[in-house]
């Protein structure tokens, strides 16, 4: 792990002899190493369990092969003096610190195990939620930081405090969190601290256990899985939970704070900072002269050892007073009312339209027992702003939840929160606004009380909280390009838009002209008039309950005066109204390549083709065919590429209509984009067989058996999704913004309903046949990108991979060495020459 991937080195898997794989196998794979586990619901099969158990026997009950070798027992990697190291990551976007202090792996077998781990977990959190304090006070050290107990190896399992940091302060940012584990040593946890820390995991457990006979298969097979590899406790959910709270009431908060003396900064401590990597052209042009100076290992142990001095001078934490949600509502206003009401029975959907004039529509299920999911949208959003609005607007969630989007400072909220299961996220898109979240029912009480305030609440901006979010964002800007990946989304972006500036990335240079107050003004003005929004809310609600809730925190929600607030465009709330934004794509073939340096070297590729749908009453019969054929492209690519080929590690196929215009009397343009990895050399070859591919299913169609696996697949992804509540917030919040509605959300969900049955039954290879040529008329005609290691980065690589396993003489890899970078030298040479001759 500490020198290459573990998944083999490329002269291994080319010249592996037979018997060694067969030695290999003879060796490790015997019966007694081995475990079939099976769930599901096997009262459903003939014969029941019982038969499943026999059938299961009969296949795998048989004599081992060949005799049982011990696995040899791997001694605990013991170092009694902490291990330091600084690593430069080429691809890092961002300084960390991770402090890691190992201890052989602890057994969970017995009661006392378990409530061993019960202290760790509550330790954990509560020094976790210090630490978020911090973060987001004014001037703070870090980013971002916490701890946790990680498992690296079967044998090992480790107290470990990761850190994120600005570049520079690495040292500063290491100091402050070894503080606050020295202050727990020595002062310990609060009441209220280990209050809300058992507040929260008793939070959990009641949904697990509410929950317990609605979990999936998958999670009672991977603990399962955990017992036989690991010896992890499989003591089922019920069990686990009564458990639980019976040991949670005993635990003082003495018990939980002596965790901490697993924090050792001597024995079996490892200390690793990472740092961006700069290449050397930016460190000989760039800002090398004022960047962050170079840090090593005397730097770091000088930090530990002040922070032993200084452990006698610290002082305990202070706590504040914690607020209610109904503390800060207060006064209240009146309760507003239901002007109108409609059910129906089809979908089994309520839809209200509040006196306020909010639109609030629910449905009833069973799905989960302790959960209900909401989302709430308007139309209206950043497409409305001039160029010189949408830098800063942009920003506008962001810089909001950094102050407390609710009118609350996140450390405190964080407080107030503890002990429940409710979460609201904001999202403010091209032409519409949204807030979404996801509570149990005993805490709907607490989100309607969130989204209340959402929509009254003032926000300021504070300048030190500001000033900390410009040096995040400054440093997540600053170091984007370095990242391979991020380079190669935004090029894809610039290039399938012709350079539009709505897709334009922030620049560093940009961080200076953002206007935080504007940013804050925007946010009010999204989140001003609740008759502009509908609420979709999905889950285990009760009808007397909700509607008092309705009617007590969200009808009462009034609209918000935006006199004093910046002038900003107003925001349409009619489709029709929205200002769409000019998008074009290329008009003949167009064709990039990013050459980068990679820590592993890897090719991207995206093909990206036009897409046009004619408005029509068709429109949404014409999108769902679409996406069974997108999705039968993919799979034969998967065949034909990977399987076939074994020429990608993967390859995916899609639509996107981001940029399609709002209006409904307006065609919908998108776009189709083939992705896809795999060596530099078969770029050529394989983006050719895409549009084979693509060429063969407008002329051919696909094949019956093709059709028929679609089909199947098609159905179960329903059958499986639509037992999920987040499935059905989307499927109705899209019916309310989707072309084809007309006013009837019932309507709207049956005709949906209608159609997703009536392709699926009638779905052919000649209808697959005619949609490929409808809307991929002319394959050529599409963009492709390329993400490709540089030449010097494939050099350094194949350099490296010989000297390892072919153990070349040293003096020739220093000279193919040198003949690459003069290589190098002579071509930017060159590129500098003839950009010097066009400048004149």
């Amino acid at each position: 792990y500490a020198e290459r991937l573990p998944i083999g080195k490329v002269d291994v898997i080319k010249n592996c002899k037979p018997s060694v794989v067969h030695n290999f196998y003879r060796k490790w794979y015997h019966p007694k190493r081995m475990a079939i586990i099976a769930v599901g619901d096997f009262d459903d099969f003939a014969g029941g369990p019982r038969k499943v158990v026999e059938m299961l026997t009969k296949l795998f009950d048989v004599e081992a092969p060949h005799s049982y070798t011990e696995s040899v027992p791997v001694p605990f990697p013991s170092h009694p003096n902490p291990r330091l190291s600084v690593f430069q990551d080429r691809e890092a976007t961002n300084a960390s610190v991770c402090v890691d202090c190992k201890r052989p792996r602890q057994p969970v077998v017995t009661e006392g195990d378990y409530r061993r781990t019960i202290l760790e977990h509550l330790f954990h959190e509560s020094l976790s939620n210090r630490l978020y304090k911090i973060a987001v006070s004014p001037e703070a050290p870090f980013f971002s930081a916490s701890t946790s107990l990680s498992f690296p190896t079967s044998i090992m399992e480790s107290f470990a405090l990761g850190i994120s940091v600005q570049e520079g302060q690495e040292l500063e940012a290491l100091e402050a969190a070894l503080m606050e584990v020295e202050r727990v040593k020595s002062f310990g946890f609060t009441e209220e601290e280990l209050k809300r820390t058992k507040a929260n995991l008793l939070s959990d457990l009641e949904a697990d256990s509410l929950e317990r006979e609605q979990f999936e298969s998958e999670g009672f097979c991977n603990e399962f899985v955990e017992h036989f590899c690991r010896k992890e406790p499989a003591m089922g959910v019920g069990y686990e939970v009564e458990l639980c709270r019976s040991i949670l009431p005993g635990i003082k908060k003495e018990e939980v704070a002596a965790v901490v003396k697993h924090y050792n900064w001597s024995s079996n401590c490892t200390i690793k900072i990472t740092r961006p990597k700069s290449s050397w052209i930016k460190k000989l042009f760039g800002r090398s002269a004022s960047g962050p100076g170079d840090i090593n290992e005397e730097d770091i142990q000088e930090v530990i050892d002040r922070v032993e001095q200084a452990r006698s001078g610290l002082s305990a934490w202070e706590q504040s007073d914690i607020l209610t949600f109904s503390d800060i509502l207060k006064p209240l206003p009146p309760s507003g009312s239901v002007k109108d009401k409609k059910h129906f029975k089809g979908t089994d959907i309520t839809e209200m339209t509040l006196s306020n004039g909010l639109r609030v529509c629910y449905k009833k299920t069973k799905f989960f027992d302790d959960e209900v999911q909401f989302k709430a949208f308007a139309f209206g959003g950043l497409s409305e702003l001039t160029v010189e609005q949408l830098l800063s607007c942009r920003m506008s969630t962001t810089i909001a939840s950094e102050i407390g989007a609710f009118g609350i400072p996140p450390a405190e909220l964080v407080d107030m929160i503890a002990g429940m299961r409710v979460s609201v996220s904001m999202e403010v898109a091209t032409y519409s606004r949204a807030l979404a979240g996801e509570c149990s029912p005993s805490d709907l009480e607490a989100a309607c009380q969130m989204v209340h305030l959402l929509f009254t609440c003032s926000i300021q901006p504070e300048p030190q909280k500001i000033d900390m979010l410009m040096r995040m964002l400054r440093e997540q800007v600053r170091n984007q390009s370095r990242s391979p990946q991020a380079v190669f989304a935004q090029r894809v972006a610039a290039v399938n838009t012709c350079g539009n500036e709505f897709f334009v990335p922030m620049k560093e240079s940009d961080i200076d002209r953002i206007d935080p107050s504007q940013a804050c003004s925007f946010f009010r003005h999204c989140f001003s008039d609740p008759a502009n929004f509908t609420l979709v809310v999905c889950g285990n609600v009760e009808d007397v309950k909700l509607m008092s809730l309705i009617e007590k925190y969200l009808a009462s929600i009034p609209k918000a005066d935006l006199s004093e607030l910046s002038p900003l465009p107003r925001l349409p709330s009619v489709r029709e109204e929205l200002k769409a934004i000019s998008v074009k794509f290329p008009e003949k073939r167009k064709e990039e390549h990013i050459y980068m340096t990679m820590v592993d070297p890897l090719c991207c590729t995206q093909m990206t083709f036009p897409l046009v749908i004619e408005a029509s009453d068709n429109e949404l019969r014409q999108t769902m065919l679409l996406s069974h054929a997108l999705q039968l492209l993919e799979s034969r690519l998967v065949e034909k590429l990977r399987f076939e080929m074994g020429a990608i590690y993967n390859v995916s196929a899609g639509a996107d209509f981001q940029t399609a215009h709002p209006s409904l009397q307006k065609a919908l343009h998108g776009t189709v984009a083939v992705s896809f990895t795999c060596r530099p050399q078969d770029i050529r070859r394989l983006s050719r067989m895409v549009i084979s591919e693509i060429v063969s299913l407008q002329e051919k169609g696909p094949t019956a058996q093709e059709i028929e696996t679609r089909k199947e697949i098609a159905l179960r992804e329903y059958e499986t999704s639509s037992k999920y509540n987040s499935w059905w917030v989307d499927r109705i919040v899209t019916s309310y913004s989707s072309r084809n509605y007309k006013g009837d959300v019932g309507a709207s969900l049956e005709e949906l309903e209608r159609e997703r049955k009536f392709v699926l039954e009638t779905l052919d290879g000649a209808t697959m046949q005619e949609i490929f040529r409808v809307y991929c008329p002319d394959p050529q005609r599409h963009t492709l990108v390329t993400l490709r290691p540089s030449l010097a980065a494939l050099l350094l690589s194949s350099l490296r991979l010989h000297l390892k396993e072919k153990s070349w003489p040293y003096p020739l890899v220093v000279g193919a060495g040198t003949v690459a970078v003069g290589g190098l030298l002579l071509m930017a040479g060159m590129r500098m020459w003839k950009w010097c001759k066009r400048a004149g």
